[in-house]
């Protein structure tokens, strides 16, 4: 990003011509923020001790 903006390098360009498309539905935020982990699972983006303990307790099937 330059100056709130976009700035895509024309390598990522070349290889992924659907990239430009896909960012420019993401809403560039005015003020600063810190980033932050979010778990998409979530309301507000942290993960209960409840569902990290069924996560870990219950493994999912891998997928190659």
């Amino acid at each position: 990003m330059i100056d709130f903006q976009w700035n895509i390098p024309w390598q990522l360009q070349a290889q992924f011509p659907s990239l430009e498309k896909i960012v420019e539905f993401i809403v560039i935020p005015l003020e600063h923020r810190p980033d932050k982990l979010m778990w998409c699972d979530s309301k507000f983006g942290d993960i209960p001790l409840k569902n990290a303990y069924h996560i870990k307790d219950h493994p999912t099937q891998k997928i190659h």
